[in-house]
């Protein structure tokens, strides 16, 4: 086993060396054909590979051309090949006139040759170009916040709408706000207000620099109306009871919840009805059914109703009313003194 390893560590070596030697063979040099440009000359950049090894080499090129303040960039752009052994190839990467696309300043243009994804070489080159007006980088922002950090197109009425824009270049800004009523208003960016017409804003700006063409941007932003929000009402928990002492009623309820406001309906066995607040106490003036309905109140919480029945069975008396004369009664008094009386005549005669 250990000698197995050995070998598979060997000739992982070996090939590590070929690959090496491979790729030490190959190179890339870029060539340039003038260190200067103004508008309408031509930009050639090509580059020269070379393998002096005595194997084909499958390879590609990595290519970009980028200026200084990245406001113009080319690429990356590959290029596949192969290099046969023994031989110097040269191959055109870049030709272009200067126009106004490309801002006056300092250009790179950046070569890599990578062989089995190794960078077998690398190459780099610089050039200048004068007499052109560059391109103003500018966007444009409309926010929820100062800091921009919540941008959006929608906003609701009422709220706080917060333009602003980017630049690298810090140009002079010239801003219109064109409100939904079709009124023009200069701004001066950063800018802020609050959204009181409902519909399409658009600004426009003006980027200007010297040395740059003027750059004109706009976007378009909207406010809508704010829908009104609707909390949903909780139902207040409660139960009610009733206690009935004697010929009369308290009536009371239970809540966890404090701060309510109780109101009783209550309909009499003869149909008539009363309204109370609870707590309160009732005199039963009549035998029969008497129906509580009752309705709890607190605000922002929804009304709500219980109903309890009671039923009576002794009405009170009313004052300098008798109780009517139970017979029955009478007369089992009278059965009882008649029978003691007998008794006792009887024992008399014993």
């Amino acid at each position: 086993m250990e000698n197995e390893s050995f070998i598979k560590v060997f000739v992982l070596l070996i090939f590590l060396i070929i690959l090496s030697s491979a790729n030490a063979d190959v190179s890339l040099s870029l060539n340039k054909s003038m260190g200067k440009y103004e508008p309408g000359d031509t930009i050639v950049i090509s580059a020269t590979i070379s393998n002096g090894g005595n194997t084909a080499v499958p390879a590609r090129i990595e290519f970009v051309i980028k200026n200084k303040d990245l406001t113009y960039v080319f690429g990356p752009q590959v290029y596949s090949i192969i290099i046969k052994p023994r031989s110097v190839k040269t191959i055109s990467l870049y030709n272009k006139k200067v126009g106004g696309d490309m801002p006056s300043g300092q250009y790179s243009v950046i070569s890599r040759l990578i062989v089995n994804e190794l960078v077998a070489s690398r190459s780099e080159k610089e050039f200048f170009i004068l007499g052109t007006l560059g391109e103003i980088g500018i966007t444009l922002e409309s926010c929820k916040d100062f800091s921009c950090t919540k941008k959006t197109k929608v906003f609701s009425e009422g709220e706080t709408i917060y333009l602003n824009y980017k630049s690298y270049l810090k140009p002079e800004i010239d801003a219109n706000l064109v409100l939904p009523n079709k009124v023009k208003r200069p701004v001066s960016l950063p800018y802020s207000f609050k959204a009181e017409q409902n519909g399409t804003y658009n600004l426009t700006a003006k980027a200007s620099k010297e040395g740059y063409h003027p750059t004109k941007k706009s976007i378009q932003f909207a406010v809508i109306r704010k829908e009104p929000e609707i909390k949903e009402e909780k139902e207040i928990k409660f139960t009610t009871e009733a206690i009935l002492k004697k010929q009369t009623m308290h009536i009371d309820y239970n809540s966890a919840l404090k701060g309510i406001k109780v109101k009783a309906k209550i309909t009499l066995p003869d149909g008539t009805s009363k309204e109370f607040t609870l707590p309160t106490t009732l005199e039963l003036k009549q035998k029969g059914t008497y129906i509580i309905e009752a309705t709890a109140e607190k605000t922002g919480w929804k009304k709500t109703t219980k109903i309890t029945t009671i039923k009576a069975k002794e009405a009170a008396k009313k004052p300098g009313e008798k109780q009517p004369l139970n017979l029955t009664l009478i007369a089992g008094a009278i059965i009882a003194i008649i029978a003691i009386t007998l008794f006792a005549l009887l024992k008399l005669k014993r």
